[in-house]
C-alpha cells in the first residue's frame, strides 16, 4: 500500500542490542513450552521440584525472564553468559537451529568444540546428543568424510585356505634388500630371501649372496631342506625367478605355471614343484 502512494519503506539496520534481544525472546519462548512449571515456581523465589532436570544446577531466573544455570562463577571475570548460560531444552528447533550454527561457526569441528562454541552462551541437555546429530546430518560433513567406494574381494583360492596341509605346502617368495655386510675389511651386498605360507603365515628367511640364478637355486635348496617339501612357489616374473625353470632340465609349463619334476632338475632329486608367476602390477599375487 505504502509503495502503490509513492512513499518510501525505511528499514532499520540491526543492531547488536537488538540480535541480542531477539534471542533472548527465543530462548524465552523455548523454556516457556518446556520449563512452564520451573518457571512459576523460580518466579515466586522457590527452587524447582527435585524431579526436574534442572534440580542439580541450581537454576536461577534473570532479570529478563530467562532461565539461567546459577552454578559457582558469579564472581569470576567471565563474561555473564559464559558464568550464567540460558537453558535451551535439546527438544525446540531453536536449539537444533543454533548448534547448527555452532557446527558451522567452529569449521565444522568434532564434537567437543560445538560444545565449547554453545556453552558460551546456553547450556542445552543432551547437548552431546545433539552435537552428533548436527554433525551426522552436516552435508559438508558427509561429504568430506565419505569413504571411497571399496572393491568386493574375491574368494580365497584352494591353497590359502587348506589347514590340514603342513606349512609351506603352498608358499611365496620374494626378495628384498640389498643388506650392506661386512666380509673382511670390505662392504659387500646381499639380498634377502623370504617365503611366505600361504595357509599358516609362516614365515622363512634365506641369504642369497647376489641377484644371479645360482644363488636363487640356493636359496630354494634351503627352504626345500629345512622346511620341507613344497608344492608349489608364487613369485613374480623376476629374471632370477624364472631362471630356476630355465635351469630346470625337465622343466614344462603347465596353463602359464612351470613344473619341475624327475631327478633331473636343479632343485635335487625326486622332486616335485610347481613354480606359478604372478602378473605384472598385481603384488597381492605372492601372498
Amino acid at each position: 500500500m505504502r509503495r502503490s502512494k509513492g512513499e518510501l519503506n525505511e528499514f532499520q539496520e540491526l543492531t547488536p542490542k537488538m540480535l541480542d534481544e531477539s534471542e533472548v525472546a527465543i530462548v524465552k519462548d523455548a523454556q516457556r513450552k518446556v520449563y512452564s512449571d520451573e518457571i512459576k515456581a523460580l518466579a515466586k523465589g522457590n527452587t524447582v521440584y527435585k524431579g526436574s532436570p534442572l534440580f542439580r544446577h541450581t537454576p536461577v531466573l534473570s532479570s529478563d525472564g530467562v532461565i539461567r544455570i546459577g552454578g559457582r562463577l558469579s564472581k569470576s571475570d567471565l563474561a555473564y553468559n559464559t558464568k550464567h548460560p540460558m537453558v535451551l531444552p535439546r527438544v525446540s528447533q531453536d536449539a537444533v537451529l543454533i548448534a547448527q550454527a555452532a557446527h558451522t561457526a567452529v569449521g565444522h569441528l568434532e564434537r567437543n568444540s560445538v560444545l565449547a562454541k554453545l556453552r558460551e552462551k546456553f547450556w542445552i541437555y543432551g547437548g552431546n546428543q545433539l552435537a552428533n546429530s548436527v554433525a551426522r546430518n552436516c552435508v559438508f560433513c558427509r561429504r568430506y568424510q565419505a569413504k571411497p567406494c571399496e572393491r568386493v574381494m574375491a574368494d580365497l583360492p584352494a591353497n590359502r585356505v587348506e589347514a590340514a596341509l603342513s606349512p609351506f605346502t603352498h608358499c611365496g617368495m620374494d626378495y628384498f634388500g640389498p643388506l650392506i655386510v661386512r666380509r673382511g675389511r670390505s662392504e659387500v651386498k646381499r639380498y634377502g630371501v623370504i617365503f611366505t605360507c600361504f595357509s599358516s603365515r609362516a614365515v622363512h628367511f634365506e641369504v642369497a649372496h647376489s641377484l644371479e640364478t645360482d644363488a636363487c637355486i640356493n636359496a630354494v635348496r634351503q627352504c626345500l631342506a629345512r622346511r620341507g617339501p613344497v608344492k608349489s612357489i608364487t613369485s613374480d616374473n623376476g629374471t632370477n625367478l624364472v631362471g630356476i625353470v630355465v635351469s630346470g632340465v625337465t622343466g614344462r609349463r603347465i596353463y602359464g605355471s612351470w613344473s619341475l619334476e624327475g631327478s633331473g632338475n636343479c632343485l635335487g632329486e625326486n622332486s616335485l614343484l610347481l613354480f606359478h608367476f604372478s602378473k605384472k602390477y598385481v603384488r597381492d599375487y605372492s601372498g
